[in-house]
């Protein structure tokens, strides 16, 4: 997780140092627009990880009912159900 943090925050500098270069206040507008779009975007990235953590608890304790469900015994109906719930997730 560390790796993928530092090549996001080289990019972020490096495109902040271009847009400084390219003169004007592109740099600035840059940092306005990214802060709206984190306000935004915040909530929901909470939320997810809400869900995701809640999601993965239940899914290690009803491991065996998920398998029989969606495992590769259940045929066509682990498809049908897969998908049913796949459409339901962004």
């Amino acid at each position: 997780m560390l790796i993928p943090t530092l090549i996001m925050a080289a990019i972020a500098v490096i495109l902040g140092v271009v847009a400084y270069y390219q003169g004007g206040d592109q740099h600035i507008v840059g940092m306005r627009v990214s802060y709206k779009m984190m306000i935004e975007v915040l909530p929901l990235l909470l939320i997810a990880l809400v869900v995701a953590g809640m999601a993965q608890v239940l899914a290690e304790e009803y491991q065996s009912f998920i398998s029989e469900w969606l495992g590769p015994q259940s045929g066509l109906r682990g498809i049908l159900i897969g998908s049913m719930l796949g459409t339901l997730t962004p």
